[in-house]
């Protein structure tokens, strides 16, 4: 995928995302995650840690707009590097779709159990 993009902002933050041109001085990121480098002093080796730039919980949709004035550079990751963010992106939309699923099962009983107490309530009453 040649618009998967690692952005390095003026701040030092690095955020891989899929990344879109969609005005003159922004740009449109998708599924964006910081990337943070971490060393593992015990066993000498390097951690890489990706995480959640947007707050996925809380919002509709998964992506942000930005303005070409706040990044420092924009560079390709790896295609290793690149799988691994695939998967991660893969994992949050199969989370979020979990969710909703079980929240719109929680709904669906909670209509069934009000309309068989209106049901019940309908019969008392006759």
């Amino acid at each position: 995928m040649d618009n998967i993009k690692i952005v390095r902002f003026k701040n030092g933050d690095d955020v891989i995302c899929t990344l879109s041109s969609i005005e003159e001085n922004s740009y449109l990121m998708e599924d964006p995650m910081t990337v943070s480098v971490h060393t593992d002093i015990k066993n000498n080796k390097q951690i890489l840690i990706l995480a959640h730039w947007l707050p996925v919980n809380i919002t509709k949709t998964n992506d942000a707009v930005i303005e070409k004035t706040d990044i420092m550079t924009i560079y390709s990751p790896s295609d290793d590097f690149e799988e691994y963010y695939m998967n991660n992106v893969k994992e949050t939309k199969e989370d979020k779709k979990a969710k909703e699923d079980i929240t719109e099962l929680f709904d669906d009983y909670d209509d069934i159990v009000e309309a068989m107490s209106e049901k019940e309530l309908q019969k008392n009453i006759h």
